[in-house]
């Protein structure tokens, strides 16, 4: 039996109407085919009580808040040479603007299944700011997203052999496009002054999978310089009879697009990536937790860490590449600090995804007491050819003061829809590793009109352990003292608890209804602790039938220092172009914009230093005096880290 003692303490150019390997490998495919196999029943899925619905919002891009920039006049006169490629696997949320010129698609890597590459631009109904389309229509089909080209030099008159080649899945673990849906392609006729669309698919019960098209550019009017491209959806938001309103307003009708390539010297034929790719997000390191307090991770160290460190990758080529895989993990407290260590060199099969599993060394060497943070970092030696943007991914992992599954972005909500018999219950397992006092705990709230009022419907409940599931309640009390107006969605809800709870071993947290309510929870479904959660069923607590991570947060204390430090380490997402660069590069003015003094080194492809100066009223780099190749930019300014950025000099 586990102990647990009561003690008492005291104590977040708009779109107008058209006018013209092995296990866990095996185990994450499963979680998908049956998440898919729920997607398929409609906009929001039902097992018994539970149900997990389409967000009206995007949690990412608001947390983005007003950092949405518009381009300047003027800014719009970058011509690119060709190649033009893309694989959004360097960008942030946003895409990368010296490719693109508007903000509207959503860059990620959650929402995709099984992509050539790390990163998707994704299409569905939200706009730039995350918000539902302001004219969505719950019956019409509207224009949502659209990603717009900048302006290419397509002065080839005379060429044939030109061609712009792109994925795109239907999907993903968003809710299938309806019939009336589409994604199209449009082209700029820089001589004509208008657009025209070339190409489209609509929405049906097609398969979440990737697929390739070519379209061929020949005619006059295209090859111009000038020339641009766009992609563009049709969304349909539609009808429910068993949504509250009658109405489905939540995201739906998702499109994801990878790997775009236009050039010459290609055919119809030229459907091979010659590029090895990470194709999925790195994890934790831990066993089942994204992020645990610091003490109870050294105290649980053989039990909670993974013993192997996992990641996934392809070779999209047709022949035999030799990859290598290395690894490191940095103690962003202490920077000079980091555990480097390789998987070695291996010979990969064309066309396969490549699961790995290698021995995960104690990477986690630090002097901090209370709480730490490190990067995990895994990267990839490859051809002197391949796509460098997509060899490498990072993971941050979190110990603070609190204990979580999630990894902090949802995918639905989570809730249930027919209390009849039962109210509904919700019991969230965790285990105290050491004797600790619980002080709260933090609800994220996908966004509802009906959020307001959860007060009124439910209370914080927690529960003791007897056999692996939820037995006696030790804490009951209303989610909030008083104003309605005290929850917040789209963020976490931190409810302190009024009389803590010292615990050790298995408890358990969540919620008590005391009428009919979808609570809409944040639901993650890139992590699955559904072992971990019990709904009550029938007077019985049995466990979840979907297969996610609700984002519900015990918390243990209050540290002041992780505060403190969190705010030092600020990380700033750096986008250059030209890219490929010939004399010059650009760096994101906005970033520049924002900040002191900043100062910058640049690295060749061999980790040697090669430049290293002061910005000094510009943001302007003068790279003439190096060779071709491939370098890295690294910005350094006080209490701000800055992601690393590749980029390429091409003569």
């Amino acid at each position: 039996m586990n102990q647990l003692l009561s003690s008492s303490i005291n104590y977040n150019e708009r779109f107008p109407e058209n006018k013209s390997g092995r296990k866990r490998l095996f185990q994450h495919t499963a979680i998908v085919l049956s998440t898919i196999l729920l997607l398929f029943t409609g906009a929001f899925i039902c097992h018994a009580q539970e149900s997990i619905r389409g967000l009206s919002d995007n949690p990412v891009l608001i947390k983005q808040g007003n950092k949405v920039s518009k381009l300047k006049a003027g800014s719009d006169t970058i011509i690119l040479k060709l190649p033009f490629s893309d694989d959004f696997s360097s960008s942030n949320a946003y895409p990368d603007q010296s490719k693109w010129i508007d903000k509207y698609v959503f860059i990620n890597s959650t929402f995709p299944i099984n992509p050539p590459s790390i990163g998707v631009a994704t299409f569905d109904a939200l706009d730039e700011n995350g918000h539902l389309y302001t004219y969505a229509d719950s019956i019409t089909n509207f224009n949502a997203d659209q990603l717009t080209s900048r302006m290419i030099d397509l002065n080839f008159p005379t060429r044939n052999d030109i061609y712009l080649s792109f994925f795109y899945e239907p999907g993903g673990l968003g809710g299938l496009p309806d019939a009336g849906d589409s994604l199209m392609l449009d082209f700029w006729s820089p001589s004509n002054n208008e657009w025209k669309k070339i190409w489209g698919t609509s929405g049906d019960t097609m398969a979440h999978k990737f697929r390739q098209t070519l379209v061929h550019i020949s005619q006059p009017e295209y090859l111009q310089k000038g020339f641009r491209f766009r992609f563009r959806n049709l969304v349909s938001l539609g009808n429910s009879s068993t949504v509250p309103d009658g109405k489905n307003n939540s995201n739906t009708d998702f499109w994801h697009l990878d790997y775009i390539r236009l050039d010459t010297a290609r055919s119809e034929n030229d459907t091979t990536i010659k590029d090895v790719a990470f194709v999925k997000p790195m994890h934790s390191l831990l066993k089942n937790y994204q992020s645990m307090p610091w003490d109870h991770f050294t105290a649980a160290f053989a039990k909670v860490i993974k013993s192997k460190i996992e990641v996934t990758y392809r070779n999209n080529d047709k022949i035999l590449h030799n990859v290598i895989r290395n690894f490191e993990v940095r103690d962003l407290y202490e920077p000079s600090e980091k555990v480097v260590f390789s998987a070695g060199a291996e010979d990969i099969l064309p066309g396969k995804n490549f699961y790995l599993e290698t021995d995960l060394p104690n990477p986690f060497i630090t002097t901090s007491t209370d709480s730490a943070l490190f990067e995990a970092r895994s990267y990839l030696i490859t051809d002197a050819n391949d796509n460098k943007r997509n060899d490498t991914i990072r993971f941050r992992q979190v110990f603070s003061n609190y204990f979580a599954y999630d990894d902090g972005s949802p995918e639905y909500g989570y809730g249930f829809d027919n209390t009849a018999g039962d109210l509904g219950r919700l019991a969230y397992q965790f285990n105290s590793y050491v004797s600790d006092t619980l002080v709260a705990v933090r609800f994220f709230f996908a966004s509802s009109k009906w959020a307001k009022n959860v007060n009124h419907f439910y209370k914080l409940a927690i529960w003791d352990d007897k056999n692996g599931k939820p037995d006696k309640l030790l804490y009951l009390k209303s989610s909030s003292n008083s104003s309605t107006d005290s929850i917040k969605t789209n963020e976490f809800n931190t409810f302190i608890l009024d009389t803590s709870l010292i615990v050790k071993g298995k408890y358990y947290v969540g919620w008590i209804q005391s009428d009919y309510f979808y609570m809409n929870v944040g639901y993650d479904l890139n992590d699955n602790s559904d072992a971990f959660t019990f709904y009550l069923f029938q007077g019985k607590w049995i466990n979840s039938q979907l297969h996610g991570s609700l984002m519900i947060r015990p918390v243990f204390r209050h540290l002041k220092s992780i505060v403190t430090r969190s705010k030092e380490l600020i990380v700033k997402t750096l986008t250059v172009f030209p890219n490929p660069a010939n004399d010059y590069i650009t760096i994101n003015y906005d970033v520049l914009q924002e900040l002191g003094k900043v100062s910058y080194s640049i690295y060749n492809a061999k980790g040697m230093k090669v430049m290293q100066s002061t910005f000094s009223g510009n943001n302007t780099i003068d790279v003439n005096n190096l060779t071709s190749g491939f370098y890295i930019l690294i910005l350094e300014q006080d209490k701000t880290n800055f992601a690393p950025v590749k980029f390429l000099i091409q003569r």
